[in-house]
């Protein structure tokens, strides 16, 4: 995805929770502004992917990001243990999703001959 339309998506949620914020609670919201921007991204996606199927799992994703980081938002006094150990969780799931990914055949043939020369192993 563009860094353009990543700008715009969290410049998306920012400003209406923002405005929203001064005329009501910062959890109300965050809701609505949530809600808007993920209904907005779930329409778009189900044009974009033709699946709404998949569209409903890319929001369902999107508001389990949200909601933990509205956790984050609202504990003020463990938000960086809570935030290290999130990160931690979420390197982990990935390392443990992408453990028996060939990273030298995503980039084709070419990469793979390239790495495993440059790596004094024969071409294989």
């Amino acid at each position: 995805m563009r860094l353009w339309m990543k700008i715009t998506m969290v410049v998306a949620l920012s400003i209406p929770q923002l405005s929203l914020s001064e005329h009501f609670a910062f959890g109300w919201s965050y809701l609505v502004a949530g809600v808007a921007c993920i209904g907005l991204i779930t329409f778009y996606l189900s044009a974009v992917l033709r699946s709404l199927r998949r569209a409903l799992g890319f929001a369902a994703m999107l508001t389990t990001l949200y909601a933990v980081l509205y956790g984050l938002l609202v504990s003020e006094d463990n938000a960086l243990v809570l935030g290290a150990g999130l990160l931690f969780v979420v390197l982990a799931a990935l390392m443990a999703v992408t453990r028996r990914v060939d990273w030298y055949r995503m980039g084709g043939p070419a990469a793979a001959h390239r790495a495993r020369s440059e790596a004094g192993l024969p071409p294989g």
